[in-house]
């Protein structure tokens, strides 16, 4: 395995000229970008991916789509369109939610967030009723039943014996 399949680089750049300059600066060593909410929100996420999957890279849009079933629906259509190889949405959306994004996915990945990682156990209890170990399975079982194809899952509080 080449590490750099594996290897996802985040462009959370201030402007474009830096996620552009650090794109240059990758060259050949990685090939996937991670395009989030501060690319979208300042302007260059459209721009970056472009030129990035006009080298070859792929990209995984990472905004947490999280909305009704149509809006969702709508949305993967268009990250579809885009070509992205894998988008996230979050599990909070609900089934519906998670299985429209599913359905119009096209060729692209759907990675369901379980509980964010910033999160800690009394956040999760306000916000999702639960703890962080109960939630986090509870939301990957459900991206799985619906048909989900990736899961990023916060790992606090979790047991693995």
């Amino acid at each position: 395995m080449d590490p750099k399949d594996h290897l996802i680089v985040a462009f959370n750049h201030r402007t474009d000229y830096d996620a552009l300059r650090t794109l240059n600066n990758l060259g050949n060593h990685v090939d996937i970008i991670k395009v989030g909410e501060q690319a979208v929100s300042r302007g260059y996420a459209d721009k970056i991916a472009g030129i990035a999957q006009r080298r070859g890279k792929r990209i995984f849009w990472d905004t947490k789509l999280h909305d009704t079933p149509d809006t969702m629906a709508e949305a993967a259509t268009g990250l579809a369109e885009k070509g992205v190889t894998w988008f996230t949405v979050h599990a909070s959306a609900g089934k519906k939610a998670i299985k429209a994004a599913v359905a119009n996915r096209g060729n692209s990945g759907v990675v369901v967030v379980t509980v964010l990682t910033s999160y800690d156990s009394l956040d999760c209890r306000d916000i999702y009723g639960g703890r962080i170990d109960e939630k986090v399975l509870q939301f990957a079982r459900m991206a799985l039943e619906c048909g989900a194809q990736g899961i990023v899952s916060a790992v606090a509080g979790l047991s693995f014996s």
